[in-house]
């Protein structure tokens, strides 16, 4: 019997509870108005109960992917990566304590660090499959639309993790006043786009790729706005 096989029936009573909407003015918003303190024992509270929502949802978009590839090893080892983080999310009493809260601080961060290799073990799967011949152009679109569910849902996952942790660094050093968790609240946007276009002429320069980006940025009035750096610069 699989280790997990007593905790799907939980994980389905989960998959009934609609997960919160990630808005970012939202969390901008709270993170400004709330001290610290305040802050923290209200955003863990917050992951203590969305993140097995989130968990679990995820476990069924894994157990839905289409062609086979639900079964594959690679998949396969997601998944159970999603078990365990449900598990242990699930088989602790709420933190209340300053104790607690640090625990549960690490309890997400070593949740964090466990799904690292997400994105290039499911690409390893999708090769495979791929490999397999089984699959026709059109099945390849079908499984991109579940592809695309899960990776947004994934990402969403990462934002709310790393600013509830940044959070607990947020009085030490971030190098700056202006940032709230991982939210730079004066972020130059000309300066990221700048900085996107200028690898992306350094990549196609290396393939020989006729792109040109020449003044493409034109931004008028303030370009400091709050954004989260490096997810603004992966768009």
């Amino acid at each position: 019997m699989n280790k997990f096989s007593k905790i799907y029936n939980k994980i389905f009573d989960y998959t009934l509870v609609k997960t919160s909407p990630l808005v970012f003015s939202h969390l901008v918003n709270t993170t400004v108005k709330i001290s610290n303190p305040n802050l923290i024992k209200l955003s863990t509270l917050h992951l203590y109960k969305e993140m097995p929502i989130r968990f679990a949802h995820r476990i069924q978009d894994l157990n839905m992917f289409p062609y086979g590839l639900n079964h594959n090893h690679n998949v396969s080892i997601i998944r159970d990566w999603y078990l365990t983080s449900f598990e242990e999310l699930v088989s602790v009493p709420e933190p209340k304590t300053q104790q607690e809260i640090e625990n549960f601080k690490l309890r997400i961060k070593n949740i964090y660090n466990r799904h690292s290799p997400t994105i290039l073990t499911l690409t390893k799967g999708l090769f495979e499959l791929k490999e397999s011949g089984l699959i026709t152009e059109t099945d390849d679109k079908q499984i991109q639309i579940f592809l695309d569910r899960f990776h947004s849902s994934r990402t969403e996952i990462r934002i709310l993790i790393e600013h509830y942790l940044s959070l607990f660094d947020s009085n030490v050093d971030n190098n700056s006043l202006n940032y709230m968790g991982i939210i730079n609240t004066k972020c130059d946007i000309k300066q990221i786009l700048d900085k996107a276009i200028c690898n992306i002429d350094f990549i196609t320069s290396r393939t020989n790729s006729n792109i040109i980006l020449e003044d493409i940025v034109k931004i008028k009035g303030n370009s400091k706005l709050p954004m989260i750096e490096n997810y603004l610069y992966f768009i």
